[in-house]
């Protein structure tokens, strides 16, 4: 969906795209909390009190606080450093 004013056009989606989702929760695994969030974004869409979000507001709700993406991260790097140290063959 396109919407804008004159020659101004942003993409909006009712859903992420994937580049969006793949560029900003790259460290991020689904939870019940991304459940609960998607099961009530579909809720205000069938209710009619929703409209689609441009790339930008998507990224602000999947992509998480900066110390969370920290944490994610680093939890991300030491267990594949430990899978390589004591589990590789």
């Amino acid at each position: 969906m396109f919407a804008g004013e004159g020659d101004r056009k942003a993409s909006k989606s009712w859903w992420p795209t994937d580049s969006n989702w793949q560029a900003n929760a790259p460290y991020t695994r689904w939870t019940e909390k991304f459940d609960a969030d998607f099961e009530n974004w579909l809720k205000k869409i069938q209710a009619g009190d929703a409209e689609p979000l441009n790339y930008e507001k998507w990224r602000k709700k999947i992509r998480g606080g900066s110390n969370i993406r920290r944490v994610n991260k680093s939890v991300t790097e030491t267990y594949g450093a430990f899978v390589e140290t004591h589990l590789s063959t």
